[in-house]
């Protein structure tokens, strides 16, 4: 669902996030459901049904995954 932004202080989308799909090829794509931020670079995100991405956050791709299932 690809459902991280990056929102500047005027409210403008900077960036949406790199979809799954493109970065893994993964066609099963469910909402994030929880981020932490693991440095000014990285972000960490997971999907409703267990997937868990780093972002960078500078250029919106997804870097890493790992399956973490429910």
């Amino acid at each position: 669902m690809d459902n991280l932004y990056a929102v500047n202080e005027k409210g403008e989308i900077f960036w949406r996030v790199q979809s799954a799909k493109d970065a893994f090829n993964i066609t099963q794509n469910t909402p994030y459901i929880s981020m932490n931020i693991i440095n000014s670079k990285i972000v960490q995100v997971t999907s409703f049904f267990g997937m868990r991405y780093l972002v960078e956050i500078r250029s919106s791709k997804l870097i890493d995954k790992e399956c973490i299932g429910w």
